[in-house]
């Protein structure tokens, strides 16, 4: 199948199932990003006075963004199967309760694993990066002045630019590791849920055997949603409640599809 056919599957699912998936798009979005706003907020107008909220921001995304993300994805899942039990936002917490140490380990130890691969790559990069603007880096924190553009610095803003064109395709190439493993291990959390008996090193090396030749299929179907993406971002965000649960629909009929071919 092509990205074209998961997403006009996903459609199908979504046609009557637009109000409860976009309601369980915007509980995610809330609950992922709500504390990250509110930190971010106070601690602009206060740095010093609210720093320990970036701790707490912290300690919530790994202990409730995380398992929530993972019952997300199984919520998603069983929706595409069956879009008849459309009660989604429901669904994910319950299952975010029923997987809640499943999920909190397994994402854990994937963001732990991204992160540990991306670090050598990420480093070379800034480091490529860095090296022609080596003489001009310093004067780079004098572009910007209380939020504000300064127009006497247009030569470092010059400089600055082009920095930034070097940078952004170098950490693109140096992320490429860490995107072909997490695409190598999506299979993972319907696999730990639809067989109780699996450890989770297990669940990764499985799905990256069913995986193996289809990593490209699934960054393709990525890859036709950014139009949707860009929209999304220029609508302010709200055109994102609708293409979220529309790009999960579709990854669920991806790994429907991979499973469905691994018994087969």
């Amino acid at each position: 199948m092509k990205a074209s056919d998961y997403r006009a599957a996903a459609r199908q699912t979504l046609s009557g199932n637009w109000k409860p998936a976009v309601v369980a798009g915007i509980v995610y979005l809330v609950i992922v990003t709500w504390l990250s706003c509110i930190t971010s907020i106070l601690t602009k107008s206060d740095p010093h006075g609210f720093s320990w909220l970036n701790s707490i921001n912290s300690i919530y995304s790994i202990l409730f963004v995380l398992p929530f993300g993972f019952a997300f994805i199984l919520a998603f899942y069983n929706f595409a199967q069956d879009s008849s039990d459309n009660r989604l936002t429901s669904n994910v917490f319950t299952l975010f309760a029923a997987n809640y140490r499943k999920g909190l380990v397994s994402m854990l130890l994937l963001a732990l694993i991204v992160t540990l691969i991306s670090i050598i790559p990420m480093i070379a990069a800034a480091v490529i990066a860095v090296i022609p603007f080596a003489s001009e880096i310093s004067e780079f924190r004098y572009i910007i002045e209380d939020g504000n553009i300064n127009p006497s610095d247009f030569d470092s803003m010059i400089a600055f630019v082009k920095f930034m064109l070097v940078l952004f395709p170098l950490i693109f190439i140096a992320s490429i590791p860490a995107l072909v493993y997490a695409y190598r291990v999506t299979l993972f959390p319907i696999l730990l849920v639809e067989n109780p008996e699996m450890g989770i090193r297990e669940s990764f090396k499985r799905s990256a055997e069913i995986m193996r030749g289809h990593k490209w299929q699934i960054f393709c179907l990525d890859f036709s949603f950014i139009g949707w993406f860009i929209l999304g971002l220029l609508s302010c965000g709200i055109g994102l409640l609708w293409v979220i649960p529309y790009q999960q629909t579709a990854h669920s009929h991806f790994y429907h599809e991979m499973l469905k071919s691994n018994d087969e």
